[in-house]
């Protein structure tokens, strides 16, 4: 919950039942901009006070509430899609006690977004924002127990990458520069292509002294820091200039300096343009970064850090086809016991 000013009035942002909604303080009605947000602050207080108690018996709803209201490092996107899991596929069973949901709950969420014609993806994703905010329960004390903390994800096919460095050499030759740009942005950080992070990504994030990127990661709201190269360093800098003259506050825009909103018709017209003809992602470049660290005998900490991953096991599980190749190297490589 948070008070924004809007011109001499004053707007409450809130969340109700997993929606954010909004409150407005108007100076005209109130009669100055000074009343307007004392009742600004007022109701605010209020408001708080219904917020539930924490030390009572949670219901899903209640949880998601407090989770949302605790976790500001969550992405206005991120907290967006849970409240619509919530409202959606979880909404009869959103008034249970958190810890007392069962694997008949998790199965009609399922069962619910499958006739939404949602995926098993898309079902996996909304499966552990429910499971992160039981997990982030028991973690604070809210709940007894993670119901949800054993159960599996469904079986999802795999998407096998095909993209290769050359591919994406060539997309760069044929790509607006706007989107050449932020494919070496995502090269050289090891950002995730999309609105959180890398069209999210503001100048403020480049330490220039120190050599490093600051990005909040979409998926789990953590920070990473990454170092970048010293070439990457000096074109970014050569773009804050520019950017910084004119006010831009992104690192990645069209030219006018506003957010990336939208970029498949431009994806799709410059990989025709580069003349390829296979499955392509502008999200493959990531994988392209982790593979190569890999196939270069990176040490699996140091890629999982760059990638932002939370231990070197999901590094190796993510990216088990390079292990595997360095593995069949390396045993290849080994000399003979009798030379």
């Amino acid at each position: 919950m948070s008070i924004h000013r809007r011109g001499d009035s004053w707007v409450v942002s809130y969340w109700e039942n997993g929606r954010q909604r909004n409150k407005f303080f108007g100076a005209r009605r109130h009669g100055s901009s000074e009343i307007a947000l004392q009742a600004a602050q007022d109701w605010q207080d209020q408001r708080k006070l219904s917020i539930p108690d924490p030390n009572a018996a949670l219901t899903l709803r209640d949880l998601i509430f407090i989770y949302i209201q605790s976790r500001p490092e969550l992405h206005r996107r991120t907290k967006e899609a849970i409240a619509r899991a919530l409202r959606g596929p979880a909404a009869s069973f959103a008034d249970k006690v958190a810890d007392q949901l069962t694997r008949a709950d998790l199965e009609t969420l399922r069962q619910a977004a499958r006739q939404g014609g949602a995926g098993p993806n898309t079902i996996n994703k909304q499966q552990a924002y429910i499971r992160a905010a039981l997990a982030w329960g028991v973690e604070q004390g809210h709940l007894n127990i993670n119901p949800w903390g054993g159960f599996k994800r469904l079986k999802a096919p795999r998407y096998q990458m095909q993209a290769t460095l050359e591919d994406f050499r060539r997309i760069v030759q044929v790509a607006p520069d706007w989107m050449a740009w932020a494919l070496a942005v995502c090269y050289s950080t090891a950002a995730r292509w999309g609105l959180v992070e890398l069209f999210g990504l503001r100048w403020t994030a480049f330490d220039w002294r120190a050599g490093t990127v600051g990005i909040v990661q979409g998926k789990t709201g953590r920070p990473k820091v990454v170092p970048v190269s010293q070439g990457f360093l000096a074109e970014a800098w050569r773009r804050f200039q520019a950017d910084r003259a004119q006010g831009f506050a992104m690192v990645v825009h069209r030219g006018d300096g506003r957010p990336i909103r939208s970029y498949r018709t431009a994806w799709l017209k410059a990989v025709k343009l580069a003349g390829i003809d296979k499955p392509i992602r502008p999200y493959d470049i990531r994988h392209c970064v982790a593979t190569m660290h890999l196939d270069s005998g990176t040490p699996l900490p140091v890629v999982a850090g760059l990638l932002g991953h939370s231990s070197p096991q999901v590094t190796a599980m993510v990216y088990a086809h390079a292990i595997d190749g360095r593995a069949r190297q390396a045993v290849e490589a080994l000399p003979g016991l009798t030379d």
